[in-house]
């Protein structure tokens, strides 16, 4: 369980039993959004993708891009703010880019690359 302001279920099986664990976080629906930093703008394009994309972000992070596997098939790639091109030279299929940014839930697009 995290305190990261989203429901949490854990499950766990032991000498026969089952245990739940549920953490009913904003069980009122009010939430706090004064304490939440912003949401980081990011887009890609082209999508689809040849074999270079450009990524717009509105501030520095880290890309990491997962086959359907979820095998990451590049090393990690420092974004900076403003527009990044991304040379890919993967094979043709869909991809997870995942983005993250300093104290925020990383966020994740999916690419096709044909």
């Amino acid at each position: 369980m995290d305190s990261d302001g989203d429901s949490d279920l854990i499950w766990t099986a032991s000498n026969g039993y089952l245990a739940i664990q549920w953490n009913l976080a904003n069980v009122t629906g009010i939430v706090d959004n004064a304490a939440a930093p912003a949401r980081v703008e990011v887009s890609l394009f082209p999508n689809p993708v040849s074999q270079q994309v450009t990524v717009q972000a509105g501030r520095e992070g880290v890309l990491r891009i997962y086959d359907v596997l979820g095998c990451q098939v590049k090393p990690s790639t420092r974004i900076v703010s403003g527009q990044n091109k991304i040379e890919l030279n993967l094979p043709k299929q869909i991809y997870f880019f995942q983005f993250i940014f300093p104290n925020q839930k990383p966020q994740v697009k999916k690419v096709l690359l044909q």
